[in-house]
């Protein structure tokens, strides 16, 4: 095209013509290599080498260009063209055979289309068609068996993986699935077991076995939100116990301090009213018998000098007091003792708190 061109566009004519004479030197050549190769293909040498080259100047419609320019007959273009189609099967199935020897089974799909193509142009009894068809048949088993098991595992069905995944393990080796992949699918079966247990534990707030459960499943990459539902059970069953002992006790400011750390986690609205509930009948009672028992409290507990022993008045004071309490046994109290001499015992206090 570009000689034309410079023709027509006047270009200088020497230019011209040693463009012509360089493209007919190149024909020349190209001439001379489609020869040779177009002479192996048509006494069925068939060299593999070369079929990229064939196939090249068949796209590019040289082959009819250069067959009739120069006379070849119609038979020996219809002869490169059939040798063509069965030297391009041979190529593929060559290369279908090459990657399944460097990848393996992994390659199965890939090579079983390659074979495929290779089979709608080779003979039947082609000897290494025959040996590609019966490797892949030899394949096929155990790439279903390996499908089955990635299958099962892509399902992240604890329920599903721990019901089939044995079975398809054991089929798995019968078949000779690479061991690489059954310990895989070991390891995926050992983490749903694990899964398992724990959710079942946290369903059923077992929280010895959701201890027991947790980091066996950190170690097993168990997933994530199993574990941190796990962990927020545990930490709900531990404020819930400090809740319940501080109502016992009648403890209000240990069950204002557990309010606190359940409403810092989120936890669940209606265990947190319930709680407050019971924090504000606490500060009931505790206003009531804080009442009383300074009322009965108007007359000091005393002691003997420097000692823990009541005073007969003291007793008298005390049964009241203890009578108050009675009224109020979800009410807790504090105790304090005192000592108003200098250079009393640093222990005395202590003593008569017990005392009391």
């Amino acid at each position: 095209p570009a000689v034309h061109f410079g023709q027509d566009a006047g270009v200088e004519h020497r230019l011209v013509a040693e463009a012509s004479q360089l493209l007919e030197t190149l024909e020349q050549k190209a001439l001379g290599r489609w020869m040779c190769l177009a002479s192996l293909v048509m006494t069925q040498i068939e060299p593999l080498d070369v079929f990229d080259e064939l196939v090249t100047l068949e796209r590019s419609a040289t082959v009819l260009r250069f067959g009739h320019k120069f006379h070849l007959t119609e038979e020996a273009l219809r002869c490169v063209g059939r040798n063509m189609r069965r030297l391009q099967a041979e190529f593929v199935l060559n290369k279908a055979l090459r990657i399944a020897e460097v990848l393996g089974k992994d390659s199965f799909r890939r090579v079983k289309q390659l074979v495929a193509t290779a089979a709608e142009v080779l003979p039947e009894d082609h000897e290494r068609l025959g040996h590609a068809v019966s490797m892949l048949a030899e394949w096929e088993q155990t790439v279903i068996a390996r499908a089955g098991i990635q299958s099962t595992i892509a399902s992240k069905r604890p329920t599903t993986i721990i019901l089939e995944l044995p079975k398809k393990i054991a089929v798995g080796r019968e078949m000779g699935v690479a061991e690489e992949d059954i310990n895989q699918a070991s390891q995926e079966y050992e983490r749903a077991v694990a899964q398992q247990k724990l959710q079942q534990a946290t369903k059923q707030r077992d929280i010895n076995e959701i201890k027991k459960r947790v980091e066996d499943c950190k170690t097993k990459g168990v997933d994530p939100q199993v574990i941190s539902s796990a962990m927020t059970t545990l930490v709900e069953d531990e404020i819930i116990n400090t809740m319940d002992q501080a109502v016992e006790r009648g403890d209000v400011r240990g069950l204002q301090e557990a309010i606190n750390v359940w409403r810092a986690h989120g936890l669940d609205q209606e265990t947190l009213l319930d709680a407050e509930a019971s924090l504000q009948d606490l500060k009931n009672r505790a206003i009531d018998v804080k009442a009383q028992l300074e009322q009965v409290l108007r007359t000091p507990i005393n002691f003997q000098t420097d000692s823990a022993v009541l005073l007969p008045e003291a007793k008298k004071v005390l049964a009241q007091a203890i009578k108050c309490l009675k009224q109020f046994p979800m009410v807790a109290v504090e105790i304090h003792g005192h000592s108003v001499r200098e250079g009393a015992p640093e222990s005395i206090s202590q003593q008569r708190a017990e005392r009391v």
